[in-house]
């Protein structure tokens, strides 16, 4: 059982098969989640489509980014990148390259690419 669940808009299409745009708004929100937090994400739900939409882009524009680079590139914070990202993972629209690259910190990151 997960401890999270999603708030997004069904797409469907031709002959009932489901589309999953890049610009679908969707949250992920723990299920254990502050009412603080829960808010807050269904306010930036609206919003959540377009974000998607800029970090797809940004991945796929440069071949791959890390997180560290996508809030750079996009200056956005790693609260709005994170389940932004996860959230194309999960739609089968971003993944893993199986490369790291180093953080300013110098930790390994995963570079994310367009599948």
């Amino acid at each position: 059982m997960s401890d999270q669940y999603e708030m997004f808009q069904v797409i469907t299409g031709l002959a009932g098969t489901k589309a999953v745009p890049v610009d679908r708004n969707v949250i992920i929100v723990a299920n254990k989640a502050q009412p603080t937090s829960q808010r807050a994400a269904i306010k930036a739900f609206p919003r959540s489509g377009t974000k998607r939409q800029k970090i797809y882009n940004a991945i796929r524009l440069f071949k791959g980014l890390t997180d560290e680079e996508i809030e750079r590139t996009l200056e956005m914070s790693g609260n709005t990148v994170r389940p932004s990202r996860v959230s194309l993972v999960r739609d089968g629209l971003v993944m893993d390259s199986g490369q790291t690259r180093q953080t300013v910190s110098g930790n390994d990151a995963i570079v994310w690419v367009v599948c």
